[in-house]
């Protein structure tokens, strides 16, 4: 049977998560308002850097928990 467990999750996803979308942000700005601060090679690999980030941030929430529970 599968149990669910809600807690919040560890530091380390929550700083991946918060780095990503403010990497997912800065590339979105720049995109949208026509700023010009980056071409738009580099504000794909940022917007992509971002992306891979908030990934590996759901990978870690997911891996953490699961590394402490067999520990126990």
């Amino acid at each position: 049977m599968i149990r669910f467990h809600f807690a919040k999750p560890p530091k380390v996803s929550i700083a991946c998560y918060v780095l990503g979308f403010i990497m997912i942000a800065i590339a979105m700005v720049n995109q949208f308002a026509s700023l010009g601060l980056m071409n738009p090679v580099l504000t794909q690999q940022v917007f992509l850097l971002g992306a891979i980030i908030v990934a590996c941030g759901s990978v870690l929430n997911w891996l953490v928990p699961l590394l402490k529970r067999n520990e126990e």
